[in-house]
């Protein structure tokens, strides 16, 4: 089904297993091949996981994580940010557990003005235990990462508007804490990572936009769920652009350019209206074939 009839939009996204000799250049020629965002993952171990039905679970549980070279991301990111010109950049989507609201924000703030305000902040509760205990994160239960989420929300949008801004929550707080600069255009937009009622929840509240992973089904099933917890705000659906992660698992969607076709059209009809793509050095041949179909996506 032709891209452009559908007026989906179409992302890539790089991880921290990235070499950066090869980040900087795949970023400035994917943009140049007209891909209309650019996303960083944020992990700080690479680890495979089944998304097709939303599983949070490791491919492989009962083995150690493999030792793979992995980048900090959102150093990585203000780096490749850098050279780009038009895309949209993201994290997709950056834990709320790995890094004090305060500082992600700040580091949201420094991305907006390398990018001349072109950057979405893309955050989640986290879903990778395994990768938190390696590193001896702390991983509290599910209820409590929400908190975190739902604080880091009000955070940012007390850090946003206010030159000093003091905050008590649950988890985090502020004190007369000066906050400049602020969004390039005033207001940081928020994605949120989300599969479960809670998190759903989130975003149908605070989210210009909502990714999920997990198979056609299971997608559609998730834009039912978040349509309906808008209704019972009050908040027109429609303001919050649905979002699709399309990773490794269990099939490379970029094996070949009927494959990412056949996904992009899948997730379509599943309501999404823009889809990114888990990107790898490999893939580069069907990128820039799928490139020339973006004007037909």
């Amino acid at each position: 089904m032709p891209i452009a009839e559908n007026g989906m939009r179409v992302g890539l996204a790089t991880g921290s297993s990235w070499e950066w000799p090869e980040l900087t250049p795949f970023w400035e020629w994917t943009e140049g091949l007209g891909f209309d965002s650019l996303w960083m993952t944020d992990h700080i171990l690479s680890e495979r996981y089944d998304t097709s039905s939303g599983t949070t679970q490791p491919a492989n549980p009962d083995s150690p994580p493999p030792a793979t070279p992995m980048l900090e991301a959102w150093t990585l990111l203000g780096a490749v940010a850098s050279v780009t010109k038009r895309a949209t950049i993201g994290t997709l989507v950056s834990p709320v557990t790995f890094r004090h609201p305060a500082l992600l924000i700040k580091q949201a703030i420094t991305v907006d003005q390398i990018t001349n305000g072109r950057f979405m902040l893309g955050i989640g509760a986290g879903y990778t235990e395994r990768e938190h205990r390696a590193f001896g994160i702390p991983y509290p239960p599910p209820r409590e990462r929400v908190e975190m989420v739902a604080e880091t929300i009000e955070m940012l949008r007390a850090l946003e508007t206010h030159e000093h801004a003091s905050y008590q929550g649950k988890h985090y707080t502020l004190d007369q804490a000066p906050f400049l600069p602020k969004p390039v255009k005033g207001r940081l937009p928020l994605m949120i990572g989300a599969a479960k009622p809670a998190m759903l929840k989130l975003t149908a509240r605070h989210a210009d936009a909502f990714n999920v992973a997990g198979s056609p089904n299971f997608v559609r099933e998730r834009f039912d769920e978040l349509d309906r917890f808008c209704e019972e705000i009050g908040r027109d659906p429609a303001e919050i652009s649905r979002t699709v992660g399309i990773f490794y698992a269990p099939v490379d969607p970029l094996s070949s350019l009927d494959r990412a076709l056949h996904v992009i059209s899948r997730y379509h009809e599943a309501g999404a209206q823009e889809i990114v793509f888990g990107a790898r050095p490999t893939h580069r041949e069907v990128i820039e074939q799928l490139a020339g179909h973006l004007d037909e996506v």
